[in-house]
């Protein structure tokens, strides 16, 4: 039947031809009926549907032209921060609060949170602190004294204190005194001394001087007493001669053998008929015809000598060789003479001073053929025998013994 259309979309009416589409917050349909043409901030099929983005939890209003910011976010999206910082300071991203820079403080960084310390106070950048006195630093808090030699700064910052003989306003000046002329050291805790002295101020002197010595003043010597000398008067100064020694107190000399007097330069040797001691004092040097320890004894013989000679110890080998020697030339004599002349000299033997038998003064004068053509005399005879003893006692005993052996042989 031909009553009606059968419309479509959002067309209705009998010819279709009313839009029967509905658009809200002042939105209208567009020509076909299909959508709606919106205003503002709204879309949507029917405009119902705000596409208005706020941020930072901002809401779109009723109207959907704006945004209800919250906190410090303004702007039509709130995407604007409307927080003012002071002193360089910059708002967070929650755009709730200040980042401060130095010591600046607070919502909007204009608070100073610098502070100054010993009397010191801010300056107007809050970057540092006006300081007073001896006191430096950021906060005022370090003391700028300097004190030497261990010394520390007081609490207050205006003196130091010194340790040991260290004083002065930085403890640069030694208070130790040192006597005697010297000076206190480096690190005056003492004193460079000199010579003997001693002590923290070389005020004690450390020589000692012994055998009653006493120090001097200087403390550079002993004066000492006596016979004693020496630095430290430990040397006995007592000089004593011919072996002598000084006794333990220093006051006299041991004198040896017949040594006597102060320094033992006195012979205290007794020589009788004319003898005289010999230089070292420790026997007799006798005249002719006398012998003996002291020149006691007269003597003419060889048998005396012979005497003489055996009593020495040291000497007896020695007088056992020239005996022999004696012997010997004996023997020679005999031989070269011949039995003649062997006889006129035993009887004339018995008239000498010797007890070998023969006088050797009156042998004869005419050259004979003993000692091998080395003696032809009775003369030379004789000097050639007193000069084999001579020898021979000059072995034994080189001072004294050869003038007695001397005296005998004359």
């Amino acid at each position: 039947m031909c009553n009606g259309c059968n419309c479509i979309g959002n067309w209705t009416g009998q010819k279709c031809g009313n839009c029967s589409l509905t658009c809200e917050n002042g939105g209208t349909a567009n020509q076909v009926c299909y959508g709606c043409n919106c205003i503002g901030n709204w879309t949507g099929p029917k405009c119902d549907k705000c596409s208005l983005t706020c941020e930072n939890g901002g809401t779109a209003n009723q109207m959907c032209y704006g945004c209800n910011c919250t906190g410090n976010w303004s702007g039509t999206n709130c995407d604007e921060c409307s927080l003012t910082c002071e002193n360089g300071g910059t708002a967070n991203q929650m755009c709730n609060a200040c980042n401060c820079t130095g010591h600046w403080t607070g919502p909007k960084c204009d608070e100073c949170s610098l502070t100054c310390e010993n009397d010191g106070t801010v300056n107007q950048m809050c970057n540092g602190c006006n300081c007073i006195g001896n006191w430096t630093g950021p906060k005022c808090d370090e003391c700028s004294l300097t004190c030497e030699n261990g010394g520390t700064a007081n609490q207050m910052c205006n003196a130091c204190n010194c340790i040991g003989n260290w004083t002065g306003p930085k403890c640069g000046e030694c208070s130790l005194t040192c006597e005697n002329g010297v000076t206190a050291n480096r690190m005056c805790n003492g004193c460079n001394c000199t010579g003997q002295w001693t002590g923290p101020q070389c005020d004690k002197c450390s020589l000692t001087c012994e055998k009653g010595g006493t120090v001097n003043q200087m403390c550079n010597g002993c004066n000492c007493i006596g016979n004693w000398t020496g630095p430290k008067c430990d040397r006995c100064g007592l000089e004593c001669s011919h072996g002598g020694s000084p006794d333990r107190e220093c006051t006299s000399c041991k004198c040896v053998a017949e040594w006597t007097g102060d320094a033992c330069e006195n012979c205290n040797l007794t020589c009788q008929n004319g003898g005289s001691a010999n230089a070292a004092c420790h026997g007799c040097l006798c005249t002719d015809k006398w012998t003996g320890p002291t020149c006691e004894n007269a003597t003419t013989s060889l048998d005396n000598m012979t005497a003489v000679l055996a009593a020495d110890q040291s000497s007896r080998a020695w007088l056992s060789v020239g005996l022999s020697g004696l012997f010997l030339v004996t023997i020679l004599l005999l031989v070269g003479v011949g039995c003649n002349r062997i006889r006129r000299i035993k009887r004339r033997m018995h008239k000498g001073n010797l007890n070998l038998g023969f006088d050797m003064t009156e042998l004869p004068n005419e050259p004979g053929p003993f000692i091998v053509g080395q003696v032809e005399t009775t003369q030379q005879f004789t000097q050639y025998l007193q000069g084999l003893v001579s020898t021979f006692y000059n072995r034994t005993e080189p001072t004294a013994q050869t003038n007695i052996v001397r005296n005998h042989t004359d």
